[in-house]
């Protein structure tokens, strides 16, 4: 009542005062003022009329509200029952006369509605007890009663005293403390109210209103000021909290004052640090916008009323909900009603499994009741997060410098600081366990309290999102520590400072970037720890920064050193995989940055910080990007602006991917695993689908202008090459286009390509250079055998099968399926093929198939031998590969033919014993082709074992199915799906052995028969467009494959479109153009080629028809005729293919051609069952020899006509107009040689048995290297007269230019035409120059013609030897074995002499080797004199470095017209060295014998020189046969190579190959 002296007269008022602050210290102000909203001043309104327009009215229209809005007339009083009453509501005896705790009740709600009335006013006659019931309503009785709604109903009424009496309060200090000590409890229970339709609601919102409005929380800070005398105030560092009011002169006060004492600061203080932390922990994510409001009005209009200093307690609860972040882990209530039930169905013993099919049914829809139980947590937003980071941002001028101050002093340890506040500094911070700030994670609990762990790392993170103007001076004080000498400090401020440099919602690495770099070198932390968050910083840095150009380069570079260079494993995989993730989700992460830092939508965090940069009382606001002006107001940025922000970078650069890709030759098994498996994903999704969709939107009918122009771009074919066949004449008209309807065309695919960029940097936006060198990264990486890294072999085979050129699409459909992205049609894949083909030898230049070819291959019309020869070992590497999996396909379906025979026999017999013995090799042989166990404990032999005596046929039947090249993808689908099934009862180790010799065995997505299939008629297509370029792209690639897998090339379908295209491309009537780009690409040498390689193949597939046919029918019925038709020749070897392939021998053929003409004609030639047997690799020159010498083949007619169809060829080649040095053409005789070379090797019997072989030998060895004889006319006089006749027949079925009416022309005539058709031959073939191909010239280019010569003299001398010795001891072995079975045969059976004789003549009419059959096997064997001079010569020439003994081809070294004639001289010498080491090294086969006789010691030692000559292709060509030769494949393959071990000289040769030259020799590989 002492307290009430201050009341002024109305006179005093001041109608512009609107709250309780002290900054206007006068007389309470106009009560309609008073209620004014705050904190504009509104003009004067009636209570009633501001009830009405409150935002808050919605939430006084509660059912208990109504109630007492219908007994207002006869509960409340009205100001003229005020007057007249002896007892009026508004005094301290009407709440004396309660009767009872309801009574009182009642009582104080009438007070609260007459205290509510606009015409009350303090101090007025009409309202006399006014002053008593404020005195009573504070008194202990009332104020600490029981029952809650007492207490609530007498806050209420002190709010509304408050409100009446502002600016100052009718009570004393203690009196207010108790006050708002009891509102601070009624506010902590709108925490656990939610909703308006809760009990007492409007009454907890009514009390958060009223401090919000009338901003009665600044008594509070007057109260802490008033009782402070200002001597001990620390002005303007916010760095003193609690300051004690000065107690009177011989007066101690306690904590709760005394009579003659004064209130404490600290109690004010503490009581406002209540109030502040009631209120920003009681909203909640449920309550009504308007309770958001509310509070933050509250808590701002306290802080706003302190000056620069507020006391850090007050800072502290506005912080630690900042530190909790955005979003918090509550319980689902779903996760509660599911454990309940769960709890009340085991109770009574019900089982959900055996409830009946009605009752789950009908339980489908409650929360997955008998499904996986729901999580017990989710995210919910933290609303006391939103009201705090509103309220910084409302008062960031004013509280700015005091946050600052305190967290600089927290992460300075100032003594003065950290005991005064419950956050912890950073010395507290290092001494406990990792706090939520590095983690990343939302607390567990739903309100963050004091002692929940909030430190000042999590603060300063927080409060860049809030506010980032705050931590300005905050930044360098926590960049100095990273140089601290502690690890858990350096640990911590790098993770925090790496949190804040890639946070997409600051800048504050661009404005603070000497801390940014200083941050950058804890990349070289001797901590690995540290360096691990780094890597993990940096990797958000560039998923996050997309726009920042100079950030994000410094960032990738850091990074890359890392990956490349880090000592720590963990470091390095850390960076593969966060670099890998990156570049899959490129594009994605490229979208989010360029939409705006809150462009992920739905989650709560994203919510959250929405709400905070946005109205934090509005709900459904999209999310907006904010920032700070000099002010401290908020900024948004509206979407209407975001044009103008720069275009975002992609987000990991080439040489970043580059440093992933280093870590391909890691010595860990993981991260070299890891890294490959990450770039060849990353390479498929950016590239290849890329590249290959508009065709992959056509389907497998793709326009095949959309397939040109995707194979040109990919592969960057020469723009003039590209417009010169454009305006090239298209495919004649006098040529009709054949197959017309083998693949169907659609409508061009629609152009979604991605568009360019406006970012000009080619190491982050061009494709090519950023993914274009992964294929090779990943067939390099098959260096790595199964003996050192059996998993990383496996993981490449996977990737090249499943992952580079992705998956089929489903068979019954013609597009791709949208279900699975990495589906590709096989048009798509072919095409894709062809560009990672072409790639691939562009790099490398010099070409190997693998099994030990070599041939010349132009890159852009140019040689092989220039500045690109060499790179890359990536295109042989994939040919090894792919011959790995023919050879295992061969030995898989041997070792499953040998165990069917095994299986025939009668178990326990001699036959069956040994037929087992025999399967088991070729197990172990499969084994030794295919991957080891990788179980741990696995033993290979027992698995081997147990497969082999396996009884589960349909394993083996799988098997079978798969070792064919042939099969289709749904085979290989079903044996990985059957096989682990299959085998899962032979143990563990056994099926897991067998599901990874599925894996190595069948054909992938990479090279099937699909595949190849496609590539055909997408060549032919390309070819009868006049695109000349594309169509040898695509016929790379089915060399690539034909040449391993020849029945993939041996279709009916693929073989005929084949012959077709040799066809026209050999065609006369093809414009200039046309022709020119034919010859400039050497597609005819490409199709002969491909020919030779899947003749074979066809021949085998028609004769296996034709057998069948037979087989069906009757022995009667089939007549001699039938037979005739059935032979390979009559059904395949077409007239006019027959022709192209003879004029290729003998007239305007280039040595390779002719060479492969004569190996397509030998194929197709032979018998039916000469061919190479399906699935094999072995080279189709080898086959026949093979065949012939062991007997088998068929009748002896078939091989008659083999022998005559190879002698009319031999008759043609050797005769004199051709077996001439200068004759035929510039160099025509190269060809000629090389010809009967090929024709050596595929019938040995017809050239060592004829003249004409007598004389091409006598012209290699004498003519042409000792230079004896001019050319072969001196020898042809002096075999006879009959020389002349004998070119005149040769002429006749060599040469397609004679008709059948030559026959009656004379010999002169015969001669003459074809004279004039050699020189027309002589003019179409003179722009195209004449190589030899072999070992030796494989990548040389501008020989002379004296070289050339020399070079096809030494292939066919040594040709000759080879398949004459080795078709003797083939002829030899077989002869042995048959009298060996024969004599085993007589003695089982002695006295059935007539079933002998059957026998005898069954299988001497089957075997074709009877006694009148045994003649014609025999071969005219070459001459030791002979022999001993061919070694000699070759080891001579090595000796002279490269010069022929020629005299007169000495003169002619160096005489080719390209270059100096040094340089041409040299690189001629080069090159006949080159041959000559090759072919002495295949002359020294261990399966031929002829070294250890012919070869001296002398010439050893000559031979051990050529692994250190000079020249390096000389080196390289030398290594790559001695590894052909120790490993028994390429030429050394062959029927007898096994039995003989390569001689120990040999091996001590590779003690020569290590070579310095360059530090990515050609040769690694063959090392």
């Amino acid at each position: 009542v002492h307290r009430l002296a201050y009341v002024q007269k109305d006179s005093h008022r001041d109608t512009n005062r609107t709250d309780m602050g002290r900054s206007t210290r006068r007389s309470p102000p106009d009560r309609k003022a008073k209620r004014a909203p705050v904190p504009t001043p509104s003009p004067k309104k009636t209570k009633k009329t501001k009830k009405k327009d409150s935002p808050s009215q919605s939430l006084r229209d509660s059912p208990r509200l109504r109630e007492r809005e219908r007994d207002k007339p006869t509960s409340a009083i009205t100001r003229h029952h005020h007057r007249s009453s002896p007892t009026p509501v508004l005094s301290a005896a009407y709440l004396s006369k309660s009767k009872s705790k309801n009574d009182l009740v009642r009582r104080l709600r009438a007070v609260v509605e007459a205290l509510s009335d606009d015409d009350v006013e303090p101090d007025s006659a009409d309202y006399p007890g006014l002053a008593g019931l404020a005195a009573a309503l504070v008194e202990e009785r009332h104020l600490e009663h029981r029952d809650k709604e007492v207490r609530l109903h007498t806050v209420l009424a002190c709010m509304e005293i408050f409100y009446l009496y502002a600016p100052d309060p009718p009570w004393d200090a203690h009196e207010i403390l108790s006050v708002f000590r009891q509102t601070v409890r009624q506010l902590a229970n709108l925490a656990h109210c939610t909703s308006p339709s809760r009990p007492n609601f409007h009454h907890y919102f009514r009390l958060l209103e009223q401090l919000s409005a009338v901003k009665i929380g600044v008594v509070l800070v007057e109260l802490w000021r008033t009782c402070d005398s200002g001597e001990d105030e620390l002005a303007g560092s916010g760095a003193e909290a609690g300051r004690g009011c000065k107690e009177k002169e011989g007066g101690v006060s306690d904590g709760e004052g005394s009579d003659d004492g004064q209130v404490k600061s600290e109690e004010a203080l503490e009581c406002l640090r209540d109030l502040v932390r009631t209120i920003l922990r009681s909203v909640r994510v449920d309550h009504p916008p308007e309770v958001s409001e509310h509070a933050e009005g509250a808590v701002s209009a306290c802080l706003e009323e302190f000056d620069s200093t507020v006391p850090i307690p007050v800072l502290d609860e506005v912080l630690l909900p900042i530190a909790a972040g955005p979003v918090v882990y509550v319980t689902n209530p779903k996760a509660v009603e599911a454990a309940a039930r769960a709890a009340e169905r085991a109770k009574k013993g019900k089982n959900a499994k055996g409830k009946s099919s009605d009752k789950k049914g009908k339980g489908k829809g409650k929360d997955n009741e008998e499904g996986e139980m729901p999580p017990m947590q989710i995210q919910q937003t933290n609303q006391s997060y939103v009201v705090a980071a509103s309220v910084i941002r409302r008062t960031e001028a004013r509280i700015s410098s005091p946050v600052a101050a305190l967290l600089n002093g927290l992460l300075n340890g100032e003594h003065a600081v950290t005991e005064r506040t419950e956050i912890m500094g950073a010395d507290a911070v290092n001494a406990t366990p990792t706090s939520a700030a590095e983690s990343g994670k939302p607390r567990g609990d739903e309100i963050a309290a004091p002692s929940s762990g909030a430190d000042v790392y999590s603060v300063i993170y927080e409060l860049h999102r809030v506010s980032p103007p705050i931590l300005t001076t905050v930044i360098g004080t926590l960049s100095s520590s990273l140089q601290s000498p502690s690890t858990p400090l350096r640990l911590r401020v790098s993770k925090l400072l790496g949190r804040l440099f890639y946070s997409p919602q600051s800048n504050i690495a661009t404005q603070f970037r000497p801390c940014f770099r200083e941050w950058l070198r804890r990349s070289n932390d001797v901590d690995g720890g540290i360096r691990g968050a780094v890597v993990k910083c940096l990797s958000s840095m560039l998923a996050n920064k997309g726009t920042e150009r100079e950030l994000i380069k410094e960032a990738g570079d850091t990074l890359g050193i890392m990956i490349r260079m880090d000592p720590s494993l963990d470091v390095r995989l850390l960076g593969v995989h966060n670099v890998c993730d990156l570049a899959h989700n490129e594009k994605r992460l490229m979208a989010r940055t360029q939409l705006g830092p809150m462009s992920g939508g739905g989650s709560a965090v994203q919510s959250a910080l929405a709400k905070v940069s946005g109205d934090v009382g509005g709900r459904g606001a999209p999310p907006a990007s904010y920032g700070a002006n000099s002010n401290g107001a908020k900024t948004e940025v509206s979407s209407s602006s975001t044009s103008d922000i720069s275009p975002s970078l992609p987000v990991v650069s080439a040489s970043l991917l580059r440093s992933v890709g280093n870590r391909v030759s890691s010595k860990n098994k993981t991260e070299r695993r890891d890294a490959v498996t990450g770039l060849a994903q990353i390479y498929y999704r950016h590239y290849v689908a890329e590249k290959l969709r508009d065709v992959q939107a056509g389907g497998d009918d793709a326009s095949i202008e959309v397939v040109m122009d995707t194979l040109r771009k990919g592969c960057g074919l020469d723009a003039d090459a590209d417009e010169n066949e454009k305006n090239a004449t298209k495919y004649p008209k006098g040529l009709p286009k054949s197959k017309e309807g083998k693949r169907s065309r659609g409508a061009v695919g629609a152009s979604g390509g991605p568009k360019s960029s406006s970012v000009d940097d080619p190491d982050m936006t061009d494709p090519d250079l950023k993914y274009g060198w992964i294929p090779r990264l990943i067939f390099e990486s098959a260096c790595f055998t199964d003996t050192v890294d059996p998993e990383m072999r496996n993981r490449v085979v996977q990737i090249v099968d499943d992952v580079l050129l992705g998956t089929s699409s489903s068979p019954s459909k013609s597009k791709p399926s949208k279900s699975k992205k990495n589906e590709l049609t096989a048009t798509a894949r072919a095409v894709g093929q062809a560009i990672i083909v072409h790639l691939l030898k562009r790099e490398e230049g010099a070409d190997c198939d693998g099994l030990g070819h070599h041939y010349h291959y132009p890159v852009n019309g140019k040689s092989g031998s220039g500045a690109s020869a060499g790179k890359s070992n990536a295109y042989k590497w994939m040919c090894t590969l792919l011959a790995q999996r023919a050879s295992l396909q061969g030995a898989l379906g041997k070792y499953i033919e040998a165990r069917g025979r095994a299986k025939q026999l009668d178990e326990g017999s001699e036959e069956a014993l040994t037929a087992e013995a025999e399967a088991t090799e070729q197990l172990e042989v499969v084994a030794s082709l295919t991957t080891p166990p990788l179980t741990s404990g696995a033993d290979l032999p027992s698995i081997l074992h147990s497969l082999h005596t396996a009884r589960d046929r349909h394993i083996f039947r799988l098997l079978s199915t798969i070792s064919a090249p042939v099969h289709s993808p749904s085979a290989r689908i079903r044996a990985f799906d059957e096989l682990p099934k299959r085998t899962k009862s032979l143990g563990d180790a056994t099926s897991s052995w067998v599901k990874s010799l599925a894996r190595r065995c069948a054909m992938g997505h990479f090279v099937n028969a699909e595949i190849v299939t496609h590539s055909i008629l997408l060549a032919q297509e390309c070819f009868q467009e006049g695109d000349v370029c594309s169509a040898v792209s695509f016929l790379e690639c089915v060399k690539m494959a034909v040449t391993l897998f020849p029945t993939l090339g041996g279709t009916r379908e693929g073989f005929a479109t084949l012959v077709e295209l040799f066809g026209e491309c050999r065609n006369e009537g093809l414009s200039a153009k046309v022709r020119d780009a034919v010859a400039r690409t050497g597609m005819v040498t490409l199709l002969s080629r491909i020919l030779a390689s899947a003749a074979p193949a066809r021949a085998a597939s028609v004769a296996d028809t034709e057998r069948q046919k037979s087989a069906s029918k009757s022995p009667s019925s089939s007549s001699s005729k039938d037979k005739e038709r059935s032979s390979p020749t009559a059904a395949m070897l077409e007239p006019a293919l027959q022709s192209q392939l003879l004029r290729l021998c003998t007239r305007d053929g280039t040595p390779e051609q002719a060479r492969h003409a004569v190996l397509t004609l030998a194929a197709l030639a032979g018998p039916s069952v000469g061919a190479v047997a399906v699935g094999s690799s072995t080279s189709s020159s080898s086959s026949i020899p093979e065949l012939q010498a062991a007997g088998g083949g068929g009748a002896g007619e078939e091989w008659r006509s083999f022998d005559a169809e190879m002698d009319s060829l031999l008759r043609a080649l050797t005769s004199p107009s051709r077996l001439t040095i200068g004759g035929g053409g510039k160099n025509r005789v190269v060809s000629v040689l090389t010809a009967l070379a090929a024709l050596a090797e595929v019938a040995p019997r017809t050239f060592g048995g004829s003249r004409g072989g007598e004389r091409a030998v006598r012209l290699a060895m004498e003519g042409i290297l000792l230079g004896r004889a001019g050319n072969g006319d001196d020898e042809e006089e002096e075999e006879g007269d009959g020389s002349e006749e004998e070119d005149e027949n040769d002429d006749g079925s060599g040469s397609e230019d004679e008709d059948e009416s030559d026959s009656g022309r004379s010999p002169k005539q015969s001669r003459r035409r074809q004279s004039q058709s050699k020189r027309k031959s002589s003019k179409k073939s003179g722009s195209r120059k004449p190589t030899a191909v072999s070992a030796a010239t494989a990548d040389m280019s501008n020989l002379s013609p004296a070289c050339e010569r020399a070079c096809a003299a030494v292939e066919l001398l040594v040709s000759h030897i080879r398949s004459a010795t080795s078709y003797a001891i083939k002829a030899k072995l077989a002869e042995q074995k048959r009298r060996a079975k024969e004599v085993q045969m007589t003695k089982q059976q002695p006295n059935r002499k007539g079933e002998k004789g059957r026998r005898g003549r069954s299988s001497t009419g089957e075997g074709g080797t009877g006694a009148s059959d045994r003649l014609e096997l025999e071969v005219k064997q070459p001459t030791h004199q002979h022999i001993a001079s061919v070694f000699f010569t070759l080891v001579q020439i090595i000796r002279d470095a490269g010069l022929p003994p020629s005299a007169r081809d000495r003169k002619e070294f160096g005489s080719s017209s390209g270059g100096s004639s040094r340089a041409a001289a040299a690189n001629d010498r080069a090159a006949l060295r080159r041959c000559c080491a090759v072919n002495l090294l295949r002359l020294c086969d261990p399966a031929l014998q002829l070294e250890g006789r012919y070869l001296s010691y002398g010439a050893w030692h000559v031979l051990a020189s050529i692994f250190l000559d000079p020249a390096r292709s000389v080196r390289s060509a030398a290594m790559e046969e001695l590894s052909l030769m120790l490993t028994g494949s390429g030429k050394y393959r062959s029927a007898t190579s096994a039995s003989f071990a390569p001689n120990l000289r040999f091996l001590a040769y590779a003690a020569l190959c290590p070579d310095g030259d360059d530090s990515r020799a050609v040769h690694s590989s063959a090392n």
